[in-house]
């Protein structure tokens, strides 16, 4: 086992280049660990050692793209969002600002996944609106608000599923 965490209030979990790449939210620190295809489970690590510093985090999601682990957190009571990636040889990206990218809004849900060898991110916002969000293998990304006619009232978490 990764070993022991204070309580945890959020999880997301991924495969990745046959590993399962687990982050929790606990003492609001995103921590990631990792389940080898042997079987092993590595000790946790604090992410914002690996990725840069950001504020509380409050909110997480992780999706597989090819060989390398996406973590979107979301930090100050949601009102920040940040991506960095975990590659393949276990250095991680420094974190980037997503905020912008997600509308400006607060975000109460993450979710994301690979969708056709891109990361795809979707949150619901504290005023119940869905924004999704695509990181194009390009590094770019296109943002646009998801429109749910006919679904009363606000959102409270979503999910997404991928393909390969």
């Amino acid at each position: 086992m990764a070993g022991p965490l204070g309580t945890v209030t959020r999880a997301a979990i991924a495969s990745v280049g046959g590993a399962r790449q687990v982050v929790t939210v606990s003492g609001g620190k995103a921590h990631h660990t990792l389940r080898t295809p042997s079987g092993h489970w590595t000790a946790w690590g604090d992410v914002t050692r690996a990725a840069g510093p950001t504020g509380p985090v409050t909110g997480v999601a992780i999706a597989g793209v090819a060989d390398d682990a996406h973590v979107v957190v979301a930090t100050d009571n949601g009102t920040r969002q940040y991506h960095s990636v975990r590659r393949a040889d276990a250095g991680w990206e420094p974190f980037g600002e997503l905020t912008g990218h997600l509308g400006g809004g607060t975000v109460r849900s993450l979710s994301a996944a690979r969708v056709d060898g891109e990361l795809q991110l979707a949150a619901v916002t504290a005023d119940g609106k869905v924004v999704h969000a695509v990181r194009h293998a390009d590094r770019t990304w296109t943002t646009a608000p998801v429109l749910l006619p006919g679904v009363p009232g606000p959102l409270g978490t979503l999910s997404l599923t991928g393909t390969l």
